[in-house]
């Protein structure tokens, strides 16, 4: 009997064993990578915000002198769609900018030139204007918010006055829904010639029975 070396086992073991890691390693690697993306998605936002902010633009407007007033006031017109504000502002060295943001007028007086001691009033007038808030900004940075007063007077409704007994008993008509009348009454034709002043909701008035007549109302 011949004795034989055994041969050699080549390619059936791996030289390295390579072990996997623990499940909590690879979930520590994962939960790591979301909050990077996360981070990320967060700091894309906030970048966002600041510079994609609300675009002003600037209103067409015109300035005027005027006798000075106590307080800074404004009044909006839903017949001419015009916006008025008077304020307060230094009479050297200033000049007035209108701009529009979002839903906010802005009235700033910037400083061109030596500032003086004496106040005058500028009366504003913004055209085709929408009736928003007004923040004023002197030249010295003191913000100001100025309430806008609706002007409702201006309503052209007209009014029948016919007889009712509740509110159900008055009814809207026209052709523009400007006339309120009673629903015993015959119906009112009238041209269709559209005017702001006829939108009822725009100056909260309500076809009401006031009285025993119909009639326009707040």
């Amino acid at each position: 009997m011949v004795w034989r070396q055994p041969a050699k086992l080549v390619g059936i073991l791996p030289s390295r064993v390579r072990i996997p890691p623990p499940a909590f390693i690879v979930g520590v690697k994962m939960n790591l990578k979301s909050v990077g993306l996360l981070t990320l998605i967060f700091c894309s936002v906030i970048l966002s915000l600041l510079l994609f902010k609300s675009p002003s633009t600037t209103p067409k407007f015109k300035i005027y002198d005027s006798p000075l007033v106590l307080k800074p006031n404004a009044s909006y017109s839903p017949v001419t769609e015009t916006l008025t504000l008077y304020v307060n502002v230094n009479c050297c060295g200033t000049k007035l900018e209108v701009s529009m943001n979002g839903r906010n007028y802005l009235i700033r007086e910037k400083r061109v030139g030596d500032i003086c001691r004496c106040f005058c009033t500028k009366k504003i007038e913004i055209l085709d204007a929408k009736p928003l808030n007004v923040t004023f900004i002197d030249w010295g940075g003191r913000k100001t918010e100025i309430p806008v007063k609706l002007i409702n007077n201006s309503f052209c409704g007209i009014s029948t006055y016919g007889k009712c007994k509740t509110d159900s008993d008055c009814v809207v008509s026209g052709c523009s829904n400007e006339v309120c009348e009673s629903r015993y009454e015959k119906p009112i034709f009238t041209s269709c010639i559209y005017k702001k002043c006829f939108d009822a909701k725009l100056y909260g008035m309500r076809c009401r029975c006031i009285n025993g007549k119909c009639q326009w109302s707040r």
